[in-house]
């Protein structure tokens, strides 16, 4: 009983406090050095993007449901393939909406897909994410995809929330692509992937 009594001492949590905010500062930068290192390869092959991301949105649109959130996604409606990573895409869309569904517990979360076409063989693709979370200030959008550690009281769940953005950056970039956020405290975030890419019709 003594013991539980000296635990709950301040000074006794807050360094059991730190312990946890450190451990998670840790894991971020084994992630980084493994996202930078030359373990990830692109495998570029023909992809039908509405295909490929009909499943996903259909299997967020569930989890959205069970929290008792909307989910509403737009797809492109043609059948063109691009040369593109699915595996390495999807995942990093995954990132971005694991993190909205995280963070949001009212309203509507968005994801849409746009293709703009620049060339006749070449095109940007659109990824964005969007919900009504808590929100942030603009000075800590660069800081999330940074992988800085802020948040709220429960440090550990802010950690994996801001993992989750970060996460999405390097997977992003590691296929040459960009990833964009804005966000206002109070009124949500919204983020982007900007991919460029090759109509194709073969396998890269």
């Amino acid at each position: 009983e003594s013991l539980l009594k000296d635990y709950d001492h301040p000074s006794l949590r807050m360094i059991f406090d730190n312990l946890q905010s450190l451990t998670s500062q840790l894991k971020q930068i084994q992630t980084y050095a493994e996202f930078s290192s030359d373990l990830i390869t692109v495998n570029r092959v023909n992809t039908n993007i509405k295909k490929e991301f009909l499943e996903l949105a259909e299997e967020f649109k569930l989890k959205a449901e069970k929290k008792g959130l909307e989910f509403n996604y737009l797809l492109p409606d043609n059948d063109d393939h691009y040369g593109l990573d699915p595996a390495l895409l999807k995942a990093a869309v995954t990132n971005l909406l694991n993190n909205a569904l995280k963070t949001t517990n009212e309203g509507k979360i968005y994801l849409k897909i746009e293709i703009q076409m620049i060339y006749p063989k070449v095109a940007n693709i659109f990824f964005s994410v969007k919900d009504p979370g808590p929100g942030m200030a603009s000075s800590q959008i660069q800081q999330l995809l940074n992988g800085q550690v802020f948040g709220n009281e429960d440090k550990a769940e802010s950690n994996r929330n801001n993992l989750d953005i970060f996460t999405a950056r390097i997977l992003t970039e590691r296929m040459a692509g960009k990833l964009s956020g804005e966000s206002e405290l109070g009124f949500g975030s919204a983020f982007c992937i900007t991919l460029p890419v090759f109509k194709a019709r073969g396998r890269f």
